[in-house]
């Protein structure tokens, strides 16, 4: 079997180190690609953490201020009017 003319072998040799050049050009980019996709992810997780704690804060302050409200509103009948000791008591106290 004859041989190529050395233009045409040269030619196959960079024909395949570009090919390999390009593979490892995209495999960078891929690489790259997954890091930013799992960075942006444990920022959404973050975030979502941050917020669903600012939400059960908000959440917390509702309910303390609605049952503050309501003891307000009934403040008159659980508030026990006191009354004075009478001069004969015989309490040690």
């Amino acid at each position: 079997m004859a041989r190529l003319p050395l233009n045409a072998r040269s030619r196959r040799r960079n024909l395949r180190i570009r090919l390999m050049m390009s593979s490892l050009v995209m495999m960078y980019y891929y690489v790259w690609l997954m890091f930013f996709v799992a960075y942006r992810r444990r920022c959404l997780k973050i975030e979502r953490r941050i917020r669903n704690r600012s939400l059960r804060a908000q959440r917390l302050f509702e309910m303390i201020h609605e049952s503050d409200k309501a003891v307000l509103k009934l403040h008159s009948l659980l508030l026990e009017k006191p009354e004075p000791i009478p001069e004969d008591s015989d309490d040690p106290k």
